[in-house]
């Protein structure tokens, strides 16, 4: 006979939690890279605050400037609620599930007390 091989199947909130971590990690390097790209794209424009900006760029380095932290930080927020759904799924549903199976076995238990007194 010829056995097959074993495959793992992990439940889904573990699948959740590599998802999310993953999913965390890229949204924190999108918001290092952007933020670093966006700041050297600044400062290589208007390379300091003692040389007059003309008055037709004023408003593009107003905004640049805005962009320059909204999206980095916009990146790092979906990073850190990334990351609240991996700390989510890695330890509230596994005390649930702790929970639920320490109930049906208590539950058992009272069921098989009852028969044997009967």
């Amino acid at each position: 006979m010829k056995k097959s091989p074993v495959t793992v199947v992990h439940p889904d909130y573990q699948k959740r939690v590599h998802d999310a971590l993953d999913r965390s990690f890229i949204f924190l390097t999108a918001a290092v890279v952007v933020w670093c790209l966006l700041t050297t794209l600044f400062y290589t424009v208007w390379p300091g605050n003692d040389i007059p900006v003309p008055e037709n760029e004023i408003r593009i380095k107003d905004m640049l400037n805005v962009l320059m932290y909204v999206i980095p930080l916009t990146f790092a927020g979906l990073a850190a609620g990334h990351l609240f759904v991996a700390l989510l799924n890695s330890v509230v549903i596994q005390a649930v599930d702790i929970t639920i199976s320490g109930l049906s076995i208590l539950l058992r238990k009272i069921i098989r007390r009852g028969k044997s007194h009967e």
